[in-house]
């Protein structure tokens, strides 16, 4: 990795750090236009991550599925 890039990594992490303590309620600000919360949007993208699991016949009462929502 050069010196740039090792240098944008960093910063990137930097910034990327910043968000911990206050990420549930910047996500929520960005969201109030809605008038629903993250923990509806989250449901929401859960919900239907099960519909497509059964459509391609995926056996969700049988798996012990871990789902990451990287927030995109």
């Amino acid at each position: 990795m050069n010196e740039f890039m090792s240098k944008k990594t960093q910063t990137d992490q930097q910034e990327f750090n910043e968000y911990k303590h206050n990420y549930r309620s910047e996500i929520d600000k960005h969201l109030s236009f809605s008038g629903k919360s993250h923990d509806f949007f989250t449901k929401v993208k859960a919900d239907y991550l099960l519909k497509q699991a059964k459509i391609i016949q995926i056996d969700t009462q049988r798996l012990d599925l871990k789902i990451l929502d990287i927030g995109c």
